[in-house]
């Protein structure tokens, strides 16, 4: 899944289309997040490697706006709340 690439320079696309492929991985992780007898700490962990970074791989060069960053916190508050 690579960059969608528009001729305005902007990054909208991108950054929905990242979010819904993290969402997309945190519904294949879900079960273990879910999972009761697994530790918060270990949870916290496994969101990082596997949900975090399979956002963060791809906008290493982004600019960042900060709507942008506001998107993405609160996808990650909203993924973080509903594991517990």
């Amino acid at each position: 899944m690579g960059s969608i690439i528009v001729g305005s320079g902007d990054i909208d696309d991108n950054i929905t289309h990242h979010i819904r492929e993290k969402w997309m991985k945190w519904r294949l992780a879900s079960r273990v997040l879910c999972d009761e007898k697994v530790q918060p700490k270990l949870k916290v962990k496994f969101y990082k490697v596997v949900i975090r970074q399979s956002l963060l791989c791809k906008v290493k060069c982004w600019l960042v706006k900060n709507s942008y960053d506001e998107k993405i916190h609160i996808e990650d508050v909203e993924m973080y709340v509903g594991t517990y």
